[in-house]
């Protein structure tokens, strides 16, 4: 586990739903925002290191960079939460009021 590092599961999540979505997908995790997870150890994560990626983020990048928390956590490889969930809000959603995407 001390070697895994957030590119792990971000390939796994590429791998999931139909080809549509595999390539939505693939295209969200090319964005720039991502690249100071993607050879980061898990244990290694604190939370200003997701913060980082929301700061500043659309919500296609808030999305996606909860996406690969939660399955993170659902295989294990994560061993606790990384950034609380209520951290997840995005505070410029269209509606005008804080939600959780």
């Amino acid at each position: 586990m001390i070697e895994r590092t957030w590119q792990r599961v971000v390939d796994e999540m590429a791998n999931h739903g139909t080809d549509s979505t595999r390539a939505r997908c693939h295209r969200a995790m090319e964005c720039k925002a991502f690249e100071p997870l993607r050879s980061k150890i898990f244990v290694q994560t604190t939370s200003e290191d997701l913060l980082s990626v929301l700061r500043g983020a659309n919500n296609s990048t808030a999305f996606y960079s909860r996406r690969i928390h939660n399955l993170a956590l659902d295989f294990g490889s994560l061993p606790w939460l990384a950034l609380d969930f209520v951290a997840w809000r995005v505070m410029n959603c269209d509606c005008g009021t804080p939600s959780l995407c």
